[in-house]
C-alpha cells in the first residue's frame, strides 16, 4: 500500500511542477523576466489566493499583472489589441455598407463573371 502512495504523490509532484514552470513561461514571454524579477516577493504571496472572478487561485501572470504596474498596462494592451483584432475580424466578414445592390430592373441580368464582380464589390471573395 505504502508504494502506491509513493507513486501518487510522486506524479502528483511532477504534475505541480510541470504546471509552476508552465505558468512560469508564460509570464516571462507576457510581461519579461525583469518584471517578473522585481515583483517576485508580491507575485508568490498572491499566486494560488483564490481569484474570485475565476473561482480559481491566480496564476503567475494573473498576479503579476495586478502587482506591477508595467505588466498592468501590457496586459491592458494585450487585451485591448485582442479585442481590436476581434472587431477587425468580424468586419471583414460584413460586406461593406457603402454598397447597394442595383435597382430591381434596372440592368440586364448579369453572366458568371459580372455577377462574381458584382459579389466582390460587396465584400464577398
Amino acid at each position: 500500500m505504502q508504494g502506491y502512495l509513493g507513486t501518487l504523490q510522486s506524479t502528483s509532484q511532477q504534475q505541480a511542477e510541470g504546471q509552476a514552470q508552465q505558468e512560469l513561461d508564460e509570464a516571462i514571454s507576457t510581461f519579461g523576466e525583469a518584471d517578473l524579477r522585481d515583483n517576485w516577493d508580491a507575485v508568490k504571496a498572491l499566486r494560488g489566493q483564490l481569484n474570485t472572478r475565476t473561482g480559481q487561485g491566480y496564476t503567475v501572470s494573473e498576479a503579476l499583472a495586478i502587482v506591477s504596474p508595467a505588466a498592468a498596462e501590457k496586459s491592458t494592451q494585450l487585451r485591448e489589441s485582442g479585442q481590436q483584432a476581434k472587431q477587425n475580424a468580424q468586419n471583414r466578414q460584413r460586406p461593406s455598407p457603402a454598397a447597394q445592390p442595383p435597382a430591381a430592373g434596372s440592368a440586364p441580368p448579369l453572366d458568371e463573371a459580372g455577377l462574381t464582380a458584382e459579389l466582390q464589390n460587396l465584400g464577398f471573395e
